[in-house]
């Protein structure tokens, strides 16, 4: 670990993680762990130095929202510091996700399944070198042609109804909004709502805004709003 000390100097090192196991970890591949929180809320309540570089280390499974709500929480937070991130997730984060986080800039990209063996310290290695690094699962996933195709439904199978109201959960209204907008009752709004999600192949909300992203329906910038 030693080989990281120069690499880091200067840098604020941030922990944010809901998985004690994974913090043992991260605090055995480099013990110089400055702030440390357990969900999104906590960890922007810290002292955060207001000069200098950080490094973030996170996992998906925070109390209050995802790794790309605590990403673009801190950014805009921080207005503009510099910042690298490794966040480690589970083997099963879907496509969409991991696009998604490779697009807003996390440089590390961990398997929970892996960093045991060594990957978190080589993730950490390579941002910290100016690299970058992936776990090879995420890897072949990321490198397939499209993520839309079987798993995932495209916006030509919905309706004109059923996109309106998908559109508008993205960006951040809820149901009566939605309902008062489109004229609609609130019963109705689920309804179309439920079957955009079983028509384009996502479980929630979340998985919802970044299928919107991913296929332009919503812009970064609207983005960044629903994750105020």
């Amino acid at each position: 670990m030693a080989a990281l000390e120069p690499a880091l100097e200067g840098f604020t090192v941030l922990a944010c993680t809901g998985s004690h196991a994974l913090l043992s970890l991260a605090v055995v591949a480099y013990p110089r762990i400055d702030l440390w929180a357990d969900s999104i809320e906590a960890l922007l309540a810290l002292p955060i130095p207001e000069q200098g570089p950080l490094l973030l280390a996170c996992t998906d499974d925070l109390p209050d929202g995802s790794v790309l709500e605590l990403i673009m929480q801190l950014r805009r937070t921080l207005a503009g510091r510099p910042m690298l991130v490794v966040a480690v997730l589970d083997a099963s984060t879907d496509p969409l996700r991991l696009k998604a986080l490779a697009e807003e800039g996390v440089q590390g990209l961990c398997c929970s399944h892996a960093v045991g063996n060594g990957q978190l310290l080589s993730a950490l290695s390579a941002v910290l070198h100016g690299g970058s690094f992936v776990d090879a699962g995420f890897a072949a996933q990321l490198r397939q042609p499209s993520h839309s195709g079987s798993r995932f439904g495209s916006p030509s199978c919905l309706s004109r109804r059923e996109r309106a109201v998908l559109e508008q959960t993205s960006k951040g209204y809820n149901t009566e909004e939605i309902a008062a907008h489109m004229g609609l009752r609130p019963d109705t709004v689920r309804r179309y709502l439920s079957e955009a999600y079983q028509k384009i192949g996502v479980r929630d909300r979340a998985q919802a805004v970044l299928w919107c992203c991913f296929h332009g329906l919503v812009t970064q910038r609207e983005l960044q709003q629903v994750f105020r």
